[in-house]
């Protein structure tokens, strides 16, 4: 049983004190789901780091496994903690550049190991290590992936994995936070069946932090509403649900549409990727002969299977990653810019670029302030100007710089 009692957080920040949690109480009983719902903000992620023990706190005790942690415990307390836990934080992967199942075995691994090392062959327990790693795989939807790279891997897929992993340390309490945001609706499904699974398997207790209403109405027991720091209400799922979506206001509508013609042309696009495995060809992604426009002022979506090439494609229209074949032109005044042909022009059109990934770049230990100061800084002309003339000086060529100004978009 997870027991939580009189839990409070408190963060300074620039001399002023911000309540993160305040004194919450509640349990999750052994095999129960118990969901996390609220605005962001609210203190989830707070309580989920928590819980695992990467963050401690000011006041309460938090009960788990029969360890008793209080703000006195001793590191090794802690750890014991952690050893019962493991968590698939919000947009976090931390995977290795090898195929699924290594990643699933080097974990298995470590439980007796202490490190992520492969075993060898020689190992009396290799066999089996691998079994329960399709094992593990099995349980998230992702056998028939087992042998392709995690790099490779969608973003919901790649989320799977994570929970396979974490399956792999043989936790009391699984820790969810988000873990079906960046999957598409069959995915999510996937992920939400296993969840179940797991549970029904292996009798964890499982914490799952989402936004997501359907999350909650299809995977959780009881359902806690924390706002500001402070439960608000614990229930059943729906009716926590319907109390807690009457505060959120209709969608405005969008202005209507002017149509300013093309601002970005995507030509006979295709890409290829593949991967080759005990002889075996296996296509890993495949885009073919795309042809659309962008207008200036127009929001453009794309959907797709997780999978299916929606981030590559993003990737490729910003002239990060190339294509077998095609081009991407954007307008730059009076003229088109091929992003994946090396003009004087190319620069200058990354300036206009922002992209947002689906794993966050920020710089860690920063302000809000001090990220946003770097991003108009990287973007200014001042910059780009600046870095001309530095580049002339050190007899470093355009097309040079033009390649390191693109790494400023690439993490």
């Amino acid at each position: 049983m997870l027991q939580i009692e009189n839990l409070s957080k408190t963060y300074r920040l620039n001399d002023r004190d911000i309540e993160a949690l305040k004194a919450i109480s509640f349990t999750a009983q052994p095999g129960e789901i118990l969901g996390i719902v609220g605005k962001s903000g609210g203190g989830k992620s707070t309580l989920m780091k928590i819980l695992r023990g990467m963050d401690r706190f000011d006041s309460g005790k938090i009960t788990m496994d029969g360890i008793t942690i209080t703000p006195d415990s001793s590191d090794e307390e802690i750890r014991a903690r952690m050893a019962a836990t493991a968590i698939h934080l919000q947009r976090d992967f931390a995977l290795w550049t090898e195929s699924a199942l290594n990643n699933v075995v080097r974990r298995i691994h470590s439980r007796k190991t202490g490190y992520e090392v492969l075993p060898i062959p020689e190992n009396a327990d290799y066999d089996e290590m691998y079994k329960e790693g399709l094992f593990y795989l099995g349980l998230v939807g992702l056998e028939k992936k087992a042998s392709h790279l995690a790099t490779i891997l969608s973003g919901g897929e790649k989320q799977r994995l994570v929970i396979a992993r974490q399956l792999a340390k043989k936790p009391k309490v699984l820790l969810l936070d988000e873990p079906a945001t960046m999957a598409c609706p069959a995915t999510k499904q996937e992920v939400l069946d296993a969840i179940k699974n797991v549970r029904d398997k292996l009798g964890l207790t499982i914490v799952v932090v989402s936004h997501l209403p359907e999350v909650h109405n299809y995977l959780a027991d009881r359902l806690i509403w924390l706002e500001k720091g402070e439960i608000v209400a614990v229930g059943e799922p729906r009716e926590i649900l319907n109390r807690f979506m009457a505060g959120i206001g209709k969608p405005e509508p969008l202005a209507p549409r002017r149509n300013l013609g093309p601002l970005i042309k995507v030509r006979d696009l295709s890409k290829r990727s593949c991967q080759v495995c005990k002889g075996e060809v296996l296509d890993v992604l495949r885009i073919e002969n795309l042809n659309f426009d962008i207008n200036k002022g127009e929001i453009t979506s794309f959907i797709g299977n997780s999978g299916g090439g929606k981030t590559t494609l993003l990737k490729i229209m910003q002239g990060v990653r190339m294509p077998d074949a095609g081009a991407v032109y954007y307008r730059y005044g009076d003229e088109w810019v091929d992003m994946l042909t090396y003009s004087p022009h190319r620069m200058n059109v990354r300036r206009t670029l922002g992209v947002m990934y689906q794993e966050f770049a920020l710089y860690a230990g920063e302000t809000i302030i001090d990220q946003i100061a770097y991003q108009m800084g990287i973007k200014s002309t001042d910059v780009i100007g600046y870095a001309r003339s530095v580049a002339e000086e050190m007899g470093i060529s355009e097309k040079v710089l033009d390649i390191i100004y693109a790494m400023a978009d690439m993490s």
